[in-house]
């Protein structure tokens, strides 16, 4: 759930005090607007960094924890977590992907620690951190499609190094200095060189509209796919297992969609296919409360974590 999570000052929600001129969000989250004002688009993203994290967390973080901590308790997801470890451990890319990175996991500690993916993934378009920092989940555990505001790569690029960005200011627009001029434009001398080419500013390692630069590909994104051949691998034998009996089949996988839109729908698409993939065996439900589609369930009341 995006909308409360990603959330600016109520100061900016007017066109006569927007520091952007009125600008609309594809217009800020451009590549486009980085390189041509790079003043004006380090200025918004700075202003997005500082407001993710300065956001609180509401009570649907811990509604999730709770059922991905029930859910985790099971054969199933202990045997999947186990699949996933091998699948990584063989993976060359994995280990290629972390090294490019310049990432470290250690497969065996994260294993021990139960953070490899099984009976939940977090896949989302979010850019905010928020899954990993409300340490909902654990790195391998989530696939930011988009990126996150969190890491920062040479904006060339020279490398694929993902660098933290130094700690946030805080969320008076008064005090973002030293890294804004004015509430909305960035003081450039004072923003992060990449530290391999030394030349370059460091850019969010976001995949923005319009961007022509590559877009990086993080570890989490070989996790996830693992998990997902090893998931549809462990279905398949249980299936088969589950046909010398009565022949019921029960839906074993569920695809929770909080919140995803049409005018990005890559989320969407994704989950259809997954759907389509899991066949019987998998339920979509799809949490949206401004795109209401006609077969649609409503609920009236609350939903608790009991």
């Amino acid at each position: 759930s995006s909308s409360s999570s990603s959330s600016s000052s109520s100061s900016s929600s007017s066109s006569s005090s927007n520091p952007w001129g009125g600008k609309s969000y594809h217009q800020l989250a451009s590549g486009d607007l980085l390189e041509s004002n790079p003043e004006e688009g380090y200025g918004f993203w700075l202003a997005c960094l500082d407001s993710y994290r300065q956001a609180q967390f509401h009570e649907g973080y811990n509604v999730i924890k709770k059922w991905k901590k029930d859910k985790e308790k099971g054969e199933s997801a202990h045997k999947l977590q186990e699949r996933v470890y091998k699948s990584l451990k063989e993976n060359n890319k994995f280990a290629s992907l972390c090294a490019d990175n310049g990432v470290q996991y250690d497969l065996q500690q994260e294993r021990e620690n139960e953070s490899l993916p099984g009976a939940v993934f977090c896949y989302t378009s979010n850019v905010d951190g928020h899954f990993l920092r409300s340490h909902l989940f654990s790195p391998l555990q989530v696939h930011e499609i988009h990126g996150s505001t969190e890491f920062w790569a040479c904006s060339t690029p020279c490398c694929s190094l993902l660098h933290t960005y130094p700690p946030s200011p805080t969320s008076s627009s008064s005090s973002l200095s030293p890294y804004l001029s004015s509430s909305s434009l960035a003081c450039l001398s004072t923003l992060p060189k990449c530290p391999t080419c030394s030349t370059a500013f460091l850019r969010p390692a976001v995949h923005m509209f319009e961007d022509n630069k590559t877009t990086l590909i993080h570890p989490g994104r070989v996790s996830y796919e693992s998990w997902r051949r090893e998931l549809m691998r462990l279905l398949k034998e249980e299936r088969e297992e589950r046909e010398e009996g009565d022949g019921e089949r029960a839906p074993r996988l569920v695809i929770l969609e909080i919140g995803a839109g049409r005018r990005v729908p890559t989320v969407r698409m994704h989950n259809e296919g997954l759907l389509r993939e899991l066949g019987e065996e998998g339920r979509l439900v799809r949490v949206n409360k401004d795109d209401v589609q006609k077969k649609t369930t409503s609920l009236m009341k609350d939903i608790h974590a009991e």
